[in-house]
């Protein structure tokens, strides 16, 4: 199992995005209601950016927006969901990623 480990300190407004050698995947880490989620940073529509936005998760090419904690496209009529990876906290500081 891929696992790759983030340092909590390293989030800033309760985000971070940075690319993963173990997933050889941009991730976005982020903090929402006590709650820790990590997402890959491609929109799965046309492969470009998503960005934390307006309490959604938006991808300013085509306007595609996701749900925060389900991740599921919130204003088309389609079913598609960001990839989102499990996140586990195995420490007050350090949080354990895998698919």
């Amino acid at each position: 199992m891929k696992i790759e480990r983030v340092d909590l300190s390293v989030l800033k407004q309760d985000q971070h995005k940075f690319f993963s050698d173990v997933f050889v995947d941009e991730l976005l880490v982020y903090k929402h209601e006590n709650e820790y989620f990590a997402i890959s940073t491609f929109c799965p529509h046309f492969g470009g950016p998503l960005v934390l936005a307006d309490g959604k998760l938006n991808c300013y090419w085509h306007d595609w927006d996701f749900h925060l904690t389900e991740h599921h496209c919130i204003n088309r009529r389609i079913d598609v969901k960001a990839k989102k990876y499990k996140v586990k906290l195995i420490s007050d500081n350090t949080l354990e990623i895998s698919e």
